[in-house]
């Protein structure tokens, strides 16, 4: 019998927190896969992630075409190389509402403020594997979760699960064993296991 995993202990989601906590400006490479429903095979990017404090991001894609993402407060405004600009508040893109909101609470060590925005559940011990669900009802119908995975102070993989497209994020610079085929046989493989 499959057992869902309990709500996380304060003292450890305290810890973990305490452990993941960096000052900005924090940048990260990363390989990405994206499984969409509507695409006949996974799109597959790299580049740099990186947090500059608070709500503020920059996501620079370098392959397989180069594309520039900056989240500042709740907007977005997309680049792409040839000057073509998008802007994008965070209240249209819930599932980017949550990803920012989530890896700024996260990287900044804010326990309320992801309480109070996601149902959180921890699981493992030095490899551990923490899950966030949206409280917020209208949020819920569109991300199922945002599971970050790590080893001690380290989040090694960031799995976003929404309707219609599930998306990994590594943060290595190596590319991504994607023979496994499915999604969750991709997770798996590329990242710890609690």
């Amino acid at each position: 019998m499959l057992s869902t995993p309990a709500p996380a202990p304060a003292a450890d989601l305290d810890a973990l927190l305490a452990a993941l906590r960096q000052p900005p400006p924090l940048s990260q490479p990363f390989q990405e896969v994206r499984f969409r429903r509507a695409l006949k095979a996974p799109l597959v990017t790299s580049g740099t992630l990186a947090w500059l404090g608070g709500l503020e991001f920059e996501r620079r894609i370098e392959t397989p075409y180069r594309e520039t993402g900056v989240v500042s407060g709740r907007t977005l405004v997309v680049r792409r190389d040839r000057g073509a600009e998008r802007i994008i508040p965070l209240a249209r893109a819930p599932e980017l509402q949550v990803l920012f909101g989530g890896l700024s609470a996260l990287f900044g060590g804010d326990v309320q403020a992801l309480r109070e925005a996601f149902e959180i559940e921890l699981e493992g011990g030095e490899t551990w594997r923490l899950l966030l669900r949206p409280r917020q009802p209208a949020l819920q119908a569109r991300v199922a979760q945002l599971e970050l995975r790590g080893s001690g102070g380290e989040a090694r993989c960031l799995v976003l699960q929404q309707e219609g497209a599930d998306t990994l994020t590594v943060f290595t610079d190596q590319p991504l064993d994607l023979a496994a085929g499915d999604f969750a046989a991709v997770v798996d493989g590329q990242c710890p296991q609690p």
